[in-house]
């Protein structure tokens, strides 16, 4: 799987409840683009011409809930996007790392 498809690469997957017994699954991706500059421009609230630079690995990452990613700023590590994810509401979540190759 190319990452700079709309899937992305799957790098860890959380698990948590909702409302206490409802298992919901949150993941985060890498993608080797600005997902929303080069795909979506201007619908999640940027100005189109703004592109977030890729980190050193040429990533970046982003939170899918749901099957959607997130119009949330992306992140530079899976780390970032993880300790993101850890502070919310729905928080505590339980992470599982994804081995796929590049």
């Amino acid at each position: 799987m190319a990452i700079d498809d709309y899937d992305g690469l799957t790098i860890s997957i959380g698990k948590w409840l909702y409302a206490g017994s409802a298992t919901k699954q949150i993941e985060v991706v890498a993608f080797d683009c600005d997902y929303f500059f080069d795909r979506l421009p201007c619908q999640d609230g940027r100005d189109m011409w703004k592109r977030y630079p890729l980190n050193a690995e040429g990533r970046l990452y982003y939170i899918k809930a749901d099957g959607d990613v997130l119009a949330l700023k992306p992140f530079q590590s899976a780390g970032e996007a993880k300790t993101w994810g850890d502070t919310q509401p729905w928080a505590p979540i339980e992470w599982l790392d994804v081995d796929q190759p590049l």
